[in-house]
């Protein structure tokens, strides 16, 4: 899980940070062996778009490591706090 970690944050965050159309991301560890990505894009377009690069990304950086990619959603944001 370490290193999986270790090239999410070095590497797929900046990735998807170029992707166009992107708003905000987030990554949460849940318990010891998942990681849950939150992306916000600024339209499904730009969202799909993004889902690609993110397939892109994980076949080619993730596959020598024991990783496989869960469930994924989409749904607009309908309510958001923050303090930015």
């Amino acid at each position: 899980m370490e290193e999986v970690t270790r090239r999410v944050d070095v590497d797929w965050l900046e990735t998807i940070r170029m992707s166009p159309g992107f708003v905000e991301s987030y990554v949460v560890r849940r318990g010891d062996e998942d990681l849950v990505f939150y992306t916000t894009f600024l339209d499904e377009s730009f969202r799909e778009k993004g889902d690609e690069r993110s397939a892109e990304w994980f076949g080619q950086r993730l596959m020598d490591l024991d990783t496989e990619v869960g469930d994924i959603w989409h749904g607009p944001v309908v309510a958001h706090a923050g303090q930015h």
